[in-house]
């Protein structure tokens, strides 16, 4: 699938597909400046997680923790990203799940 190209949501709802990226917490945002100043640099990194495949994988990424876990959904499954592995956390009996967020305690 191209990136930004249209497609349909397990929801059958059209809308814009963008692959599931994990932007690091080194990013300095929100700074104020003095006026005629330097914005400050931000810093980071961007990772492709991937999807969990199937006919029509994508990926959307919803949370990240400190220690770089992602949580979101691809191609209708809540899942977990660490160390560079992407897991399906399942859909407890259901046809779709999603993972909203995670927080430090890895919860």
């Amino acid at each position: 699938m191209a990136k930004g190209s249209p497609n349909k949501n397990p929801m059958n709802q059209e809308e814009t597909q963008m692959p599931a990226l994990n932007a690091s917490r080194t990013s300095s945002f929100g700074q104020a400046t003095d006026i005629g100043g330097t914005a400050p640099r931000a810093e980071y990194s961007i990772t492709d997680l991937g999807t969990l495949g199937g006919p029509d994988p994508y990926s959307w990424a919803y949370s990240i923790n400190e220690a770089g876990q992602v949580v979101g959904s691809s191609t209708g499954r809540a899942f977990l990203w660490q160390n560079g592995v992407m897991s399906d956390l399942g859909s407890f009996g259901g046809p779709y799940s999603i993972a909203y967020g995670i927080n430090d305690a890895e919860q």
